[in-house]
């Protein structure tokens, strides 16, 4: 998913370059929806945490 995320977009204006982080949890049993959509922002902010520490950069959780 990464690089079709990470490919350039050819607009009016000239080339356009994105990217994006996503969350993934599993619900385990007796969770409710908000839990599991917590549990999933929560490993998208890490994501975003471990990219960016790799690449050089900092960024502070909300």
């Amino acid at each position: 998913m990464r690089p079709s995320l990470a490919a350039p977009y050819t607009l009016s204006c000239g080339n356009v370059e994105g990217g994006g982080s996503v969350g993934v949890a599993v619900a385990d049993p007796g969770q409710t929806p908000d839990e599991v959509i917590e549990a999933a922002d929560k490993q998208m902010y890490l994501s975003k945490m471990r990219r960016r520490a790799m690449a050089g950069a900092s960024i502070l959780p909300r």
